[in-house]
């Protein structure tokens, strides 16, 4: 006779909510980065930073479809960036 493993349904069906929830997310994500590199050249790493720090689909979402429409990156994250850290003061680094 086989071995049976007991499986918890519950734990598994939770776990696979969890990953499809995770794996909706980052597929938001590639979206929005794919859209702004073709919309307005490769992004700089801080907007890709922030895009990588956020966690709501909803929000995710909302942006994604606002990219549409968007005529700079500077206006894509005026939507979640507080307008006195649009503009970053500090000189550029010597190279």
């Amino acid at each position: 006779m086989a071995n049976r493993v007991h499986i918890d349904w519950d734990a598994y069906q939770a776990g696979k909510k969890t990953g499809l929830s995770l794996g909706y997310i980052e597929g938001l994500k590639v979206g929005i980065r794919v859209i702004a590199e073709l919309k307005f050249a490769p992004p700089n790493a801080q907007f890709l930073e922030e895009i990588a720090d956020m966690n709501d689909p909803g929000f995710l979402e909302w942006l994604l479809q606002r990219m549409k429409t968007a005529s700079s990156l500077r206006e894509i994250r005026a939507l979640y960036t507080p307008p006195e850290e649009l503009d970053d003061p500090a000189p550029p680094q010597p190279h």
